[in-house]
């Protein structure tokens, strides 16, 4: 047999194994439900109905967090995706929890009380002789970096809303930096979402000129463009 006789045997065989054997969980779509509670995160290899549940489900990998973890975790930057699905029922934790994050492609997706609770966090807070949770901080805004797309379900209207942050001032590719500053009282999901974008840049001192947003990126791209885009 000729050496690239081999070589096509070899490529074949590589290709049915990857085809028939179990592999890993891709982990194609990240979803968090976000509630009064704590918050779960999954990864899944599809995408689920929103607000559908999450316990069980083979397809998700999931881990669930405490109050206490979204109080940490507050403007420090911790979640990170490139494609991100919020189910929530908890505006001012949503707010904490994607507070200077990087999401590309976010969705919003306002769920009930009922629906979005993640059972084994809402079990742990009311055993028996368990403290009460400790009350979070409401922020009356947050900021997601490099937001191209946002998508928002909106429940009066059953419909969602879609926008892209920044493209009327020619923000048009993802190398370009961009900054969210999302009202926090707009996750009601009652209303369409309005937003204006401006184009600025880093003073002397490193800082945007919003003295008055005081949840905005301490370290930001060395760029002479920045566009942010503010939501309400």
């Amino acid at each position: 047999m000729t050496l690239l006789g081999v070589c096509k045997r070899a490529v074949l065989s590589c290709l049915f194994w990857l085809t028939v054997a179990p592999g890993p969980l891709r982990g194609d779509f990240h979803v968090a439900h976000v509630t009064d509670h704590g918050l779960r995160t999954c990864v899944c290899e599809r995408e689920l109905p929103p607000c559908s549940p999450l316990h069980g489900v083979a397809e998700c990998v999931c881990k669930d967090l405490p109050l206490s973890w979204l109080q940490r975790a507050e403007g420090k930057g911790l979640v990170q995706r490139r494609r991100l699905s919020v189910w929530y029922s908890s505006p001012p934790h949503v707010a904490l929890y994607l507070d200077n994050a990087e999401v590309r492609h976010l969705s919003l997706v306002r769920c009930s009380a009922a629906a979005a609770v993640p059972s084994s966090v809402a079990a742990s807070t009311v055993s028996a002789g368990a403290a009460p949770a400790a009350k979070l901080p409401s922020p009356e805004h947050f900021v997601v970096q490099r937001l191209e797309q946002l998508t928002v379900w909106l429940c009066r209207l059953g419909s969602s809303q879609e926008m892209y942050l920044g493209r009327e001032m020619g923000a048009a590719h993802h190398e370009e930096a961009r900054i969210a500053v999302i009202n926090t009282a707009a996750l009601a999901g009652e209303i369409r979402l309005k937003a204006y974008t401006v184009r600025t840049g880093l003073d002397a001192n490193g800082l945007l000129p919003f003295p008055n947003l005081h949840t905005l990126p301490r370290e930001l791209p060395d760029s002479s463009s920045i566009f942010v885009t503010f939501l309400y």
